[in-house]
């Protein structure tokens, strides 16, 4: 059994996420080590708009608003940091 230190975590431990689990001001954490601030979300194309918010994101990015796909969100993102 793996050990959970917060429930936080727990919360994010499955990668199957719907729509519904991306608000606008959350930040998601990628696979890579990269942070986007959510800043839009359309539920209706499944898309979610982001903007690069660590440093990780802004040197290897444009700093431009872009659309993700719900597939790729649930590839990559290893957590959701709720605002």
């Amino acid at each position: 059994m793996n050990h959970i230190p917060s429930f936080e975590e727990f919360l994010n431990e499955s990668s199957h996420y719907k729509i519904d689990d991306f608000q606008v001001g959350d930040v998601i954490h990628f696979k890579d080590g990269e942070a986007w601030k959510v800043v839009k979300v359309n539920n209706i194309r499944d898309l979610i708009s982001v903007f690069p918010h660590n440093k990780l994101a802004k040197d290897k990015n444009v700093s431009i608003t872009i659309e993700l796909r719900l597939k790729y969100l649930n590839d990559n993102v290893t957590k959701i940091e709720k605002s």
